[in-house]
Protein backbone atom coordinates (compact mmCIF):
# COMPACT_ATOMS: atom_id res chain seq x y z
CA UNK A 1 0.00 0.00 0.00
CA UNK A 2 1.00 3.64 -0.76
CA UNK A 3 1.28 6.67 1.83
CA UNK A 4 -1.20 9.47 0.76
CA UNK A 5 1.82 11.74 0.85
CA UNK A 6 2.80 9.31 -1.95
CA UNK A 7 -0.01 9.65 -4.23
CA UNK A 8 -0.43 13.40 -3.67
CA UNK A 9 3.34 13.53 -4.95
CA UNK A 10 2.43 10.91 -7.72
CA UNK A 11 -0.13 13.35 -8.63
CA UNK A 12 1.36 16.38 -8.82
CA UNK A 13 4.19 14.44 -11.53
CA UNK A 14 1.21 13.25 -13.81
CA UNK A 15 -0.42 17.06 -13.78
CA UNK A 16 3.09 18.30 -14.67
CA UNK A 17 3.88 15.53 -17.30
CA UNK A 18 0.76 16.66 -18.70
CA UNK A 19 1.24 20.08 -18.81
CA UNK A 20 4.79 19.54 -20.18
CA UNK A 21 2.51 17.97 -23.39
CA UNK A 22 1.05 20.55 -23.90
CA UNK A 23 4.06 23.06 -24.48
CA UNK A 24 5.84 20.30 -26.58
CA UNK A 25 8.76 19.46 -24.48
CA UNK A 26 7.93 16.01 -24.01
CA UNK A 27 8.24 14.05 -26.94
CA UNK A 28 4.91 12.22 -26.73
CA UNK A 29 2.14 11.73 -23.68
CA UNK A 30 3.71 7.42 -23.32
CA UNK A 31 7.32 8.94 -22.74
CA UNK A 32 5.45 10.87 -19.84
CA UNK A 33 3.18 8.56 -18.81
CA UNK A 34 6.14 5.78 -18.50
CA UNK A 35 8.58 8.56 -16.41
CA UNK A 36 5.82 9.05 -14.04
CA UNK A 37 5.10 5.56 -13.60
CA UNK A 38 8.60 4.65 -13.07
CA UNK A 39 8.79 7.35 -10.38
CA UNK A 40 5.66 6.16 -8.81
CA UNK A 41 7.16 2.60 -8.78
CA UNK A 42 9.60 4.13 -6.76
CA UNK A 43 7.73 5.81 -4.24
CA UNK A 44 5.68 2.71 -4.05
CA UNK A 45 8.90 0.41 -2.98
CA UNK A 46 10.52 2.89 -0.57
CA UNK A 47 7.20 3.02 1.29
CA UNK A 48 6.89 -0.85 1.16
CA UNK A 49 10.53 -0.57 3.25
CA UNK A 50 9.95 1.98 5.14
CA UNK A 51 6.06 2.90 7.21
CA UNK A 52 7.51 6.08 9.04
CA UNK A 53 5.50 8.86 7.73
CA UNK A 54 2.67 6.89 6.75
CA UNK A 55 -0.28 9.13 8.44
CA UNK A 56 -2.92 8.08 5.80
CA UNK A 57 -3.70 5.04 3.22
CA UNK A 58 -6.44 5.32 0.90
CA UNK A 59 -7.13 2.58 -1.58
CA UNK A 60 -9.46 3.37 -3.94
CA UNK A 61 -10.65 1.55 -7.52
CA UNK A 62 -14.03 1.94 -9.54
CA UNK A 63 -14.86 -0.73 -11.86
CA UNK A 64 -17.03 -0.49 -15.14
CA UNK A 65 -18.09 -3.22 -17.18
CA UNK A 66 -19.19 -2.23 -21.05
CA UNK A 67 -22.72 -1.74 -21.48
CA UNK A 68 -25.34 -1.23 -24.08
CA UNK A 69 -27.45 1.83 -23.88
CA UNK A 70 -30.40 2.41 -21.40
CA UNK A 71 -28.53 -0.86 -19.87
CA UNK A 72 -27.05 0.02 -16.54
CA UNK A 73 -23.51 -0.71 -15.20
CA UNK A 74 -21.95 -0.74 -11.65
CA UNK A 75 -19.28 1.23 -10.61
CA UNK A 76 -17.65 1.52 -7.19
CA UNK A 77 -15.55 2.88 -4.78
CA UNK A 78 -13.28 1.31 -2.07
CA UNK A 79 -11.99 3.30 1.11
CA UNK A 80 -9.59 1.87 3.22
CA UNK A 81 -8.97 4.55 6.39
CA UNK A 82 -5.68 3.98 7.93
CA UNK A 83 -5.42 7.09 9.99
CA UNK A 84 -5.67 8.11 13.84
CA UNK A 85 -8.59 10.07 13.21
CA UNK A 86 -11.96 9.12 11.07
CA UNK A 87 -12.09 10.59 7.00
CA UNK A 88 -15.23 13.18 7.37
CA UNK A 89 -17.42 14.62 4.58
CA UNK A 90 -16.01 12.36 1.50
CA UNK A 91 -17.71 13.04 -0.78
CA UNK A 92 -17.33 11.60 -5.09
CA UNK A 93 -18.16 13.86 -8.57
CA UNK A 94 -18.16 12.13 -11.30
CA UNK A 95 -16.69 13.31 -14.58
CA UNK A 96 -17.56 11.51 -17.72
CA UNK A 97 -15.74 12.37 -21.52
CA UNK A 98 -15.84 11.38 -24.71
CA UNK A 99 -13.01 9.86 -25.99
CA UNK A 100 -12.93 10.96 -29.37
CA UNK A 101 -14.09 14.48 -28.87
CA UNK A 102 -12.60 15.26 -25.54
CA UNK A 103 -16.44 16.76 -24.41
CA UNK A 104 -17.37 16.25 -20.91
CA UNK A 105 -20.45 14.03 -21.27
CA UNK A 106 -21.44 13.41 -18.15
CA UNK A 107 -25.11 14.67 -18.60
CA UNK A 108 -25.38 11.77 -20.87
CA UNK A 109 -25.64 9.38 -17.92
CA UNK A 110 -27.92 8.92 -15.38
CA UNK A 111 -25.71 8.30 -11.71
CA UNK A 112 -28.40 6.75 -9.49
CA UNK A 113 -27.36 7.27 -5.55
CA UNK A 114 -24.58 5.60 -4.14
CA UNK A 115 -25.39 2.39 -1.78
CA UNK A 116 -22.81 2.25 1.17
CA UNK A 117 -21.37 -1.14 2.14
CA UNK A 118 -18.85 -1.65 5.24
CA UNK A 119 -18.55 0.72 8.01
CA UNK A 120 -18.77 3.47 5.39
CA UNK A 121 -21.86 5.98 6.31
CA UNK A 122 -23.28 8.82 6.01
CA UNK A 123 -22.85 12.00 7.70
CA UNK A 124 -23.09 15.94 7.48
CA UNK A 125 -22.17 16.85 4.26
CA UNK A 126 -20.48 13.99 2.84
CA UNK A 127 -20.06 10.18 4.55
CA UNK A 128 -18.25 9.07 7.22
CA UNK A 129 -15.34 6.22 7.41
CA UNK A 130 -14.01 5.72 11.21
CA UNK A 131 -10.00 4.90 11.79
CA UNK A 132 -8.94 1.30 10.45
CA UNK A 133 -12.10 0.95 9.45
CA UNK A 134 -13.11 0.12 5.41
CA UNK A 135 -16.43 0.67 3.26
CA UNK A 136 -17.27 1.14 -0.31
CA UNK A 137 -19.84 2.83 -2.20
CA UNK A 138 -21.95 1.59 -5.65
CA UNK A 139 -23.32 3.28 -8.14
CA UNK A 140 -25.89 2.18 -11.06
CA UNK A 141 -24.87 4.31 -13.65
CA UNK A 142 -27.29 4.19 -16.79
CA UNK A 143 -25.83 5.83 -20.39
CA UNK A 144 -28.60 7.84 -22.01
CA UNK A 145 -29.97 6.60 -25.67
CA UNK A 146 -27.58 9.52 -26.81
CA UNK A 147 -24.23 7.91 -25.40
CA UNK A 148 -24.42 5.89 -28.25
CA UNK A 149 -27.42 6.64 -30.72
CA UNK A 150 -25.67 4.31 -34.24
CA UNK A 151 -22.04 3.37 -33.26
CA UNK A 152 -19.96 2.05 -30.18
CA UNK A 153 -18.71 5.04 -28.45
CA UNK A 154 -15.78 5.31 -25.39
CA UNK A 155 -16.16 7.45 -22.74
CA UNK A 156 -13.90 7.81 -19.67
CA UNK A 157 -15.48 7.95 -16.37
CA UNK A 158 -13.59 9.27 -13.53
CA UNK A 159 -13.76 12.46 -11.45
CA UNK A 160 -12.62 13.54 -7.98
CA UNK A 161 -12.30 11.97 -4.31
CA UNK A 162 -12.60 14.25 -1.19
CA UNK A 163 -12.57 14.22 2.13
CA UNK A 164 -11.58 15.94 5.41
CA UNK A 165 -8.64 14.49 8.00
CA UNK A 166 -7.99 15.94 11.15
CA UNK A 167 -9.15 19.37 10.03
CA UNK A 168 -7.56 19.58 6.29
CA UNK A 169 -9.55 19.30 3.08
CA UNK A 170 -7.89 16.60 0.49
CA UNK A 171 -9.09 16.12 -3.24
CA UNK A 172 -7.37 13.57 -5.21
CA UNK A 173 -8.59 13.35 -9.01
CA UNK A 174 -9.02 9.87 -9.73
CA UNK A 175 -7.79 8.64 -13.15
CA UNK A 176 -10.23 7.56 -15.80
CA UNK A 177 -11.26 4.08 -16.71
CA UNK A 178 -12.55 3.83 -20.09
CA UNK A 179 -15.99 1.70 -20.62
CA UNK A 180 -17.36 1.20 -24.34
CA UNK A 181 -21.05 2.26 -24.59
CA UNK A 182 -23.36 0.42 -27.20
CA UNK A 183 -26.14 0.68 -29.26
CA UNK A 184 -29.56 -0.47 -27.90
CA UNK A 185 -30.05 -2.88 -30.78
CA UNK A 186 -34.30 -3.05 -29.59
CA UNK A 187 -34.61 1.01 -29.43
CA UNK A 188 -36.99 2.35 -31.97
CA UNK A 189 -35.65 4.75 -34.37
CA UNK A 190 -38.61 6.67 -34.13
CA UNK A 191 -38.81 7.21 -30.15
CA UNK A 192 -39.82 11.08 -29.37
CA UNK A 193 -37.91 13.03 -26.98
CA UNK A 194 -35.41 12.64 -24.54
CA UNK A 195 -35.07 8.77 -23.67
CA UNK A 196 -33.00 5.90 -21.47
Amino acid sequence: MVSYSAVQNFTRNVHTAHGLIGLGEEESFLDSYNDVIDQYNMIAEADEDEDEGVCAVVRIRIEQEIALTRDSFLARLEIENMEATELRRIQMAFLITDVGSGAVSTQLFVIGNETLTGTLRDGDGGWILASSESGAAEWLIVPLSEAAPTENRNYDIGGSFSYVSSGENITIPLLPTRITVAPDPHSSSTTFGRSL
